[in-house]
């Protein structure tokens, strides 16, 4: 374990105030702590700070001796967790050991595109009616997007003028992502679409669902604590505790915090103006701070893709490049 080689006394206050909280998902391997140091080093932060590694779900042996190689030239704290835990549990629990005053939390897939990218998330923190600061947001509604697939009123039947094709689409990235390939026989196919969304149709918002992602947000302590409290033991639950009624934006929220999105200019946006953002499914994301595998597969997809998951995010002020 070692320190941040950082001044302390800058404008940014104390390199012990501010933890860059990065979490390394074990099962993914080395290539995103490379990529995540890569950027890293490659984008001044403009702020003190210190880094902290969270191991999560790596075990001890090889795999773990990969990544710590990683790391043998980055100044930084490690944490390892006793036992793997969901995204947001495991930054409630690196800070309660930490104890910092606030936190930018970085999820395994998170890459560094722009400079200054602590000081745009951290001055934005800091307003006094600010309580969440990311560098993504999304109107996206899951419950909506359930109910569109089994042919319920939705308000994404706005948006998606052929619902089949629609289905085939997001089933074709459904199997993308995770190698599951839709049935050939129509009735076990409808019957698959029925588990899969089942769960999405409690505790979840209709569009637009106003949520920040958690690939890269800013947070006091206190405000993290209070708000991470939801018991995650199902992936269902983090979804909910993301983009639920109950959210993390939604919890900040009830605190009359206000909730922004930030982009790589330092320009704040709120919930209403997040699509103008540029910084998730939209245009060409000009304005993204902070990137993950999902704006990559944006930026990948071709233009029948980009609508898609535009229209998905944004409903009907959807503008992909």
């Amino acid at each position: 374990m070692s320190t941040p080689a950082l001044d302390d006394a800058t404008d940014g206050g104390s390199v012990r105030d501010l933890c860059v909280t990065y979490l390394a998902w074990g099962p993914l391997g080395v290539t995103p702590l490379r990529e995540f140091l890569a950027s890293y080093h490659e984008h001044p932060s403009g702020r003190p700070h210190r880094l902290v590694v969270l191991f999560n779900g790596v075990a001890a042996g090889a795999s773990r001796d990969l990544l710590l190689a990683e790391l043998e030239h980055t100044d930084h704290e490690l944490i390892v967790l006793e036992r793997p835990v969901l995204d947001l549990l495991a930054y409630r629990q690196a800070a309660e050991l930490l104890g910092a005053r606030r936190y930018c939390l970085l999820n395994s897939y998170s890459r560094i595109v722009a400079d200054d990218w602590l000081l745009h998330m951290d001055r934005a923190l800091a307003q006094p009616d600010v309580g969440l600061a990311a560098a993504t947001g999304s109107w996206a509604s899951m419950i909506s997007l359930a109910l569109f697939s089994l042919g319920l009123p939705s308000a994404y039947a706005k948006v998606f003028d052929d619902r089949a094709a629609t289905l085939r689409e997001l089933e074709q990235l459904n199997f993308e992502r995770t190698g599951n390939a839709p049935s050939s026989d129509p009735v076990r196919r409808w019957l698959a679409r029925v588990v899969s969304v089942a769960p999405t149709l409690v505790g979840f918002t209709r569009f637009p669902a106003h949520h920040v992602r958690s690939n890269a947000m800013a947070i006091e302590h206190d405000v993290l604590m209070s708000a991470s409290r939801s018991s995650l033991r199902r992936k269902v639950q983090a979804h909910r505790l993301e983009s639920g009624r109950s959210s993390f934006t939604r919890q900040v929220e009830r605190r009359g915090l206000r909730v922004v999105v930030v982009d790589r200019f330092g320009q704040l946006y709120d919930p209403p103006d997040w699509a103008a953002s540029e910084t998730f499914w939209q245009g060409a994301q000009r304005g993204l701070l902070v990137a993950d595998n999902q704006t990559a597969d944006y930026d990948a997809a071709d233009a029948a893709r980009r609508l898609l998951l535009s229209r998905y995010a944004w409903g009907d002020r959807a503008a992909p490049l």
